[in-house]
């Protein structure tokens, strides 16, 4: 057996030995792990750079990190596998197992001949999909590589599960896994729904092949399809089976003991430590009147936000003003997002003071008023800023972090930071921020690492009692999260292995169509609007409510002061996980047009509007969004966000039909000329000449008004 397995369908994995090796935390590593091991051959180092690193962010430095960090993990002292000199890298895979290549080699082999143990147990290797979490939609080239390489992956996972419906169709209970799963991977395909409802037919699953066959016939609505008559021909059958006896799909939950993923703050089993280093930091901040920053990273799961929690209440005993706010990944793009956020929630007349252009014209005055305003409520008590998974934190966010802290280090302000160790390595603004923050001694730094065997058995015992808190608290992984839900779970009779599994579990109590309303809360994001679910998914305001009361009496969804969202951002990930990429991209396109045709009107909806545009597979969709975005970010003088929105903007547009192509270049160019001077202004003038020549031989006048 090799020594070396690398593991890239679902959850990434390096296996060494049979045993998983510690991955290096940033994202762009890992991606390129994987670009480096499934191309084989060696690549100049300015193309690696230029796939994975934008240009401010010291690509060739970036890709030493990276090589050093992926050596430890790949290396033995028997093989390198990182082949490297000056000028290239390459990646020796020989005798490396590699779960997506491995995949591909038997459908593309001859499976009708390959013998059935060996097809099953290629297809149980697929444990979800390729690299899912690395699309890294930001970087347009390794982005369209990660795209068609899924592509690749979902057909050869397709024809498995054809054929081995196909050598099971005499026995449909054996075939009707797979026929799920086939129809999970591809929600397009009628034939495949089609001999899904027919074998729910033959198993006297009437009520669930008429929920199949309506699902169908809208996922073809969805995508424009006319339908091929497959369904049509398969719903006959349901109608002849209607005396059949019907089993009811349960549209709602069992009502057995609710689901609860969230603790109450005041239990911190295992962290009293940590708890106590965030009591010493407010009290220095306190009764010393000077600044702290300080920074609270582990993984997901792990009680970061808990942490928070507690702090949080420790501050308000403390007579603090609260200021407080999360990061969303949607709006990675909206300027001092952050900050707005907290200020709404608790100044709103100051948010609107100093965000609506008021009392600043430039962004230097912009952060001064920000600085000034904490100055001021610093003179009353101690301020308490606590900003949660810091990781999507925006530039701007994180410029105005370093702006407040540097000019308020003598007064009383705690700036408390949770966040993703695995994913702050890859947020360059944050970065940057903390270590100018560090070399001031401003900076203290809390790791969360996994619960002892003990913390964690005394958890479930609190939480779950009567589970099996032995065998649980040795298979977690030090994860409280984890813990808790495997050991709710187990009392309720379910068998998951895995947050993910236990996501399934909880999705298959609801019926077809309250799944659809659950993954389209999880593509739209917190927080989840009733409004835009009853438009996204046709369904009416009554039967959506229900649902997510549904979810929330499962905890599946949680309420806070914005309405319901999911109780945490693994849920979420769970549920998306669970939709096929290609569905993914369908339903991101329906959010971005449905958001496109507001953003006039709103620009603050701009960001979530990028968001969505990039994920949606359509590149003129992605570029306007990247147009919107750019002047959003220039309203709030954001001008370096702005400039990056351009350049992805810019990788774009060679995809688009002619006339649009130069009516968004310009769009573009404009954004750029507000954001930044010109090095050269006659080759600019040549370029923008050029465009506008070219609006006119397209009748788009305004545009070369524009560009001229």
């Amino acid at each position: 057996m090799a020594e070396l397995e690398l593991n890239f369908l679902g959850d990434f994995r390096v296996l060494r030995d049979r045993q998983e090796v510690a991955l290096p935390p940033s994202k762009k590593t890992r991606a390129l792990l994987a670009y480096l091991s499934l191309n084989p051959r060696h690549f100049r180092r300015e193309f690696l750079c230029e796939l994975l690193w934008e240009i401010p962010d010291d690509p060739r430095g970036s890709l030493r990190w990276s090589l050093s960090k992926l050596r430890r993990v790949v290396d033995s002292d028997a093989v390198k596998r990182i082949v490297a000199d000056r000028n290239h890298v390459e990646f020796d895979a020989r005798d490396v197992v590699i779960d997506q290549r491995d995949l591909l080699a038997i459908a593309d082999g001859d499976l009708r001949a390959a013998d059935s143990v060996e097809l099953e147990q290629a297809a149980a290797r697929y444990q979800g999909n390729f690299l899912e979490g690395l699309e890294l939609s930001n970087l347009h080239d390794f982005h369209a590589w990660c795209v068609a390489e899924r592509e690749r992956v979902l057909r050869a996972q397709a024809a498995l599960l054809r054929e081995l419906v196909r050598r099971h169709q005499d026995a449909p209970e054996s075939a009707l896994p797979f026929a799920r799963r086939l129809v999970a991977l591809s929600p397009y395909d009628e034939e495949a729904r089609a001999g899904l409802v027919r074998l729910l037919l033959g198993l006297r699953h009437t009520a669930e092949a008429e929920q199949q066959f309506l699902l169908g016939m809208r996922m073809l609505k969805e995508i424009g399809a006319q339908t091929s008559g497959a369904l049509l021909a398969a719903r006959r059958a349901v109608v002849a089976s209607a005396e059949a006896p019907v089993e009811r799909a349960a549209a709602t939950a069992r009502p057995e003991t609710p689901l609860r993923t969230m603790a109450g703050p005041t239990d911190l089993t295992g962290r009293e430590a940590e708890l106590a280093k965030l009591r010493q930091a407010f009290d220095a901040v306190r009764d010393d009147g000077r600044a702290q920053l300080v920074l609270l990273s582990g993984e997901p799961g792990i009680g970061k936000s808990r942490l928070v929690a507690a702090a949080m209440s420790i501050a308000d005993d403390g007579g603090a003003l609260l200021l407080r706010a999360s990061a969303y990944e949607s709006e990675t793009l909206r300027p001092f997002a952050l900050w707005i956020d907290a200020l709404r929630r608790r100044l709103p007349d100051a948010a609107a003071d100093i965000f609506s252009h008021k009392t600043a014209d430039n962004r230097e005055r912009l952060l001064e008023s920000l600085s000034q305003l904490v100055a001021v409520e610093a003179e009353d008590g101690p301020v308490a800023v606590l900003f949660d998974d810091v990781h999507w934190c925006d530039d701007s966010s994180a410029a105005a972090m370093h702006f407040v802290a540097r000019m308020n280090r003598e007064r009383p302000l705690l700036l408390l930071l949770a966040g993703r160790a695995s994913e702050t390595q890859d947020n360059k603004a944050l970065q940057q921020m903390l270590r100018g923050l560090r070399r001031e001694g401003m900076l203290t730094e809390i790791e969360l690492g996994p619960l002892s065997v003990e913390a964690v058995r005394e958890l479930i015992e609190q939480q779950a009692p009567g589970a099996d808190a032995g065998r649980l608290s040795q298979t977690c992984g030090g994860n409280p999260l984890l813990a808790i839900e495997l050991a709710r779970a187990e009392l309720e009779g379910e068998t998951a292995g895995s947050l993910n599994e236990l996501v399934r579990e909880r999705l298959a109590r609801f019926d077809l169509d309250g799944a659809e309303v659950l993954r389209w809360a999880a593509v739209l994001g917190p927080p989840i609007n009733l409004n835009t679910l009853v438009t996204l998914t046709g369904f009416d305001v009554d039967q959506v409510g229900a649902v997510l009361e549904a979810a929330e009496r499962q905890g599946m969804l949680s309420p806070n002061e914005s309405g319901l969202r999911f109780s945490h951002d693994l849920i979420t990930r769970g549920v998306y996980n669970d939709i096929s990429p290609l569905r993914r991209q369908v339903m991101h396109r329906r959010v971005a047009t449905l958001l496109e045709e507001s953003t006039a009107l709103d620009l603050s909806r701009a960001a979530d509007l990028a968001h969505h545009a990039a994920q949606s597979g359509d590149p003129g969709l992605a570029a306007r969004a990247m147009v919107s975005a750019g002047r959003l970010c220039l309203r709030f003088f954001a001008n370096d966000d702005a400039s990056k929105l351009v350049r992805k903007g810019m990788q774009l547009v060679d995809a688009l039909p002619d006339a649009e192509r130069v009516c968004v270049s310009i769009d573009l160019h404009d954004i750029l000329l507000a954001a930044a001077p010109v090095e050269d202004w006659e080759a600019a003038a040549g370029v923008f000449a050029s465009l506008a020549e070219q609006a006119v031989d397209h009748g788009e006048l305004a545009h070369a008004r524009l560009g001229y």
